[in-house]
């Protein structure tokens, strides 16, 4: 599922395809790209779209990779991991979801494969 916010001077406008994210990247607005359960071909039209290395596309497509941050020309690339929250038991951890991060001067696309939990109010 693709989501993208797009910060205006309306305010925050929100896209859900890849026509409308090609023509604010082209005007190069502020975005925040988000890739949940990508699919190779919606990988390869973000790569295309931000001019990403083929091989951080790889990264995003099959996993197993550690926590990192690389540079490249023009964006940063990190691979942070976050505990899943499972529904009735908090403390069982199956496996760690890994989040994909690209950040560019003007724009943030995370990509992952399943939904990030968050918390906006945690326990102390």
């Amino acid at each position: 599922m693709l989501r993208v916010l797009r910060q205006g001077p309306e305010g925050v406008e929100e896209a859900h395809d890849f026509g409308t994210l090609a023509r604010w990247a082209a005007q190069n607005e502020t975005l925040w790209v988000d890739l949940e359960e990508t699919q190779p071909q919606e990988l390869e039209e973000l790569a295309r779209l931000f001019h990403l290395h083929p091989l951080t596309i790889e990264d995003c497509l099959h996993g197993g990779q550690r926590p990192k941050l690389e540079e490249y020309d023009g964006y940063l690339f990190l691979v942070l991991h976050a505990l899943p929250q499972i529904p009735g038991d908090s403390s069982l951890v199956k496996e760690m979801d890994e989040l994909y991060i690209y950040l560019t001067p003007r724009s943030l696309v995370t990509v992952h494969r399943r939904e990030v939990e968050a918390d906006p109010h945690p326990s102390p």
